[in-house]
């Protein structure tokens, strides 16, 4: 009988024994196979992944132990659990425009992160390619309402008033009623205006009764608003003062061009402007050129102000010098650049791109802007002219630099002249 109790006893501790080894088997297989709990396999250990901001160093030597991680070095991060041996390098800025702007500096658990500034969206140009832009919030049109704000990635959201209100000055008001005496009801309120009232005089008035006016909504009990008598005034008062304004404006505006189209005809016909001291000449005579339609880049002018200047080996050299030293925003002057069809499409791309080859190196980007305008395009566009006009849209407030660049090419013309009389 005794035998018979131990061997049951027995036979329950094993059962109990085997439940337990089953049980920490099921859980050591969920451990392993849930990805979520941040593990791995490695030489038949399950290892705890490295968490956010380091990099896995060398791996664990026991099961569910953590492997030996490292921070990540400066201007590199890591935002997950991972066994990645490197840190992923920081983005040094953003790329896209000038209106998209640094919100969140890199740190070593994210990178960089940039979005449009106030009052500009994310706009996907291209969907294909991901090209992304910058794009200005949109105005509702007439009879609509802004019913949802514009974020960093969305557009402004357009809508109609309720049922009755209406529209005016991008708000809703509430349509008035014509509850007035002897007043009835001449044009319902619609999406863009108010109601509109008519009035019949009574007999007692003074009035024939014949004679119908409209009254507007402000107007109760015979008492007008003031803002229905002053707001004309002041109307007519700002009318006249733009009148006069205008007037003047476009008198003074046809004396200044009598003279520039005088002082023009006059820089067309010579070829070749002879100065005994460049640095003491007044300033050029300077035109504002017209842009190609849907570009930003100037027209070629079609009368070239240094005909011995033809030859572009005669100038590019010294003339880019004097950019790469003086030009400040130089991507918009290359975005303003003549060129043709195919160097104007990709012109961002390619400053984007020489920024990062040449990063820290202001001068040699501007240099090398340069050089690949000059050798993508034809010699309809690569010349001194094309220069100075682009200087005159873009850098509207540097008169110095139009005039250095214009004294430089005065004397380069001088000396290619005088060698080639010598010859």
């Amino acid at each position: 009988m005794v035998w018979v109790y131990l061997r049951s006893g027995m036979s329950l501790l094993a059962a109990v024994c085997l439940l337990t080894a089953s049980s920490s088997t099921s859980h050591a297989a969920i451990i392993r196979d849930s990805p979520n709990l941040g593990t791995y396999s490695y030489n038949g250990f399950t290892c705890f992944k490295c968490p956010p901001g380091t990099y896995l160093e060398r791996h664990c030597t026991e099961d569910f132990t953590y492997s030996l991680c490292n921070p990540c070095p400066v201007d590199t991060f890591q935002s997950h659990y991972s066994q990645a041996t490197r840190c992923s390098p920081c983005q040094t800025f953003c790329l896209h425009d000038d209106n998209m702007e640094v919100v969140e500096n890199c740190t070593s658990t994210q990178d960089l992160k940039c979005q449009c500034k106030q009052g500009y969206y994310l706009h996907v140009l291209h969907v294909f390619t991901d090209t992304k832009t910058c794009k200005k919030y949109s105005s509702c049109t007439q009879g609509k309402v802004m019913i949802k704000n514009g974020t960093p990635t969305s557009d402004i959201e357009c809508g109609y008033c309720p049922d009755g209100q209406f529209s005016r000055d991008g708000q809703c008001w509430t349509c008035s009623s014509c509850t007035g005496e002897n007043t009835t009801l001449v044009t319902p309120c619609n999406a863009t205006s108010d109601v509109r009232c008519h009035h019949h005089p009574t007999n007692g008035s003074g009035d024939s009764g014949t004679e119908n006016t409209d009254i507007p909504t402000h107007m109760k009990d015979g008492n007008v608003d003031v803002a229905v008598v002053v707001v004309p005034l002041v109307l007519l008062f700002l009318g006249i003062a733009a009148g006069l304004v205008t007037c003047y404006v476009i008198r003074r505006k046809g004396v200044k061009n009598i003279n520039r189209i005088e002082l023009g005809e006059r820089r067309i016909s010579a070829p070749l402007i002879d100065r005994s001291n460049s640095t003491s000449s007044a300033q050029p005579v300077r035109t504002k050129q017209r842009t190609f339609s849907g570009s930003s880049a100037v027209s070629p002018r079609p009368v070239s102000s240094f005909p011995d200047l033809k030859d572009p080996d005669t100038w590019k050299l010294p003339v880019f010098d004097v950019l790469c030293r003086r030009l400040t925003n130089w991507k918009r002057f290359m975005r303003h650049l003549p060129g043709e069809a195919g160097y104007t499409a990709c012109v961002n791309s390619r400053c984007e791109q020489i920024e990062k080859e040449e990063q820290g190196n202001v001068r040699e980007q501007i240099h090398k802007s340069l050089q690949e305008w000059s050798q993508w395009n034809t010699d309809k566009y690569v010349k001194v002219d094309s220069i100075l006009d682009t200087i005159e849209q873009v850098i509207e407030h540097d008169d110095q630099l139009y005039k250095d660049v214009w004294d430089l090419c005065c004397d380069l013309a001088k000396k290619t002249k005088t060698a080639k009389y010598s010859k």
